[in-house]
């Protein structure tokens, strides 16, 4: 039991650090963008919403999904250019 204590283990490669921390980085940053994308679909108006589709209880997930599986879900054809 006491040579599986003492046993060595290991190291990470030296590029883990910077590849765990440069996928924290756009985390945080991707979480960011999103809230922000909420923020602006919540402030406007409800007929602006209706004009593009949107319902104010679909905000949420409208952020999080990819448009166009939306798009088509709803049976609807959008211009992603």
């Amino acid at each position: 039991m006491s040579a599986v204590l003492t046993e060595k283990t290991p190291a990470e490669p030296p590029r883990a650090w910077f590849l765990n921390k440069t996928q924290e980085i756009l985390s945080v940053l991707l979480t960011r963008r999103l809230r922000k994308a909420e923020a602006e679909l919540v402030a406007l108006h409800d007929r602006v919403l209706e004009i593009i589709g949107l319902d104010r209880s679909e905000i949420g997930s409208a952020v999080l999904e990819d448009p166009q599986e939306r798009t088509i879900a709803c049976g609807r054809s959008v211009d992603t250019t």
